[in-house]
């Protein structure tokens, strides 16, 4: 293959600028297909910003009264529920160790373990 003086010549400019006359059309399609891409997700931002301020403006004027009137009202009985909810919590985790415990009171290696665990030692 030979490559003439001319073809040599070709500046690197010159070689963009006819890659851009040649492909023009292709090009310019792109370029609004892209275009058109980004401006979408930019819209697609934009309005889910103004949903999530106008949906915080929403619950902070008009549910977070609610929640806190209903809170108010039912503040006895929700702290009761709650304190009665961790007792029985922690009633059963108790009882539940007081019958692992007890298993291993039978030799007196797991024996001598499980006193020193109930007095803060390491036990076994």
């Amino acid at each position: 293959m030979n490559v003439t003086d001319a073809e040599t010549k070709q500046t690197f400019e010159d070689a963009i600028r006819e890659h851009l006359i040649e492909n023009r059309q292709t090009l310019v399609k792109s370029a609004v297909v892209s275009a058109m891409d980004k401006m979408a997700e930019s819209l697609k931002w934009t309005a889910m910003s103004a949903a999530q301020k106008q949906l915080d403006e929403f619950f902070q004027a008009e549910v977070g009264p609610e929640v806190k009137k209903y809170l108010d009202a039912e503040r006895e009985n929700l702290i009761a529920s709650i304190v009665a909810t961790i007792k029985e919590v922690v009633d059963y985790g108790l009882k539940k160790q007081a019958e692992d415990w007890m298993k291993s009171m039978d030799n007196e290696y797991s024996r001598s373990g499980v006193i020193q665990k109930m007095f803060g030692g390491k036990g076994y």
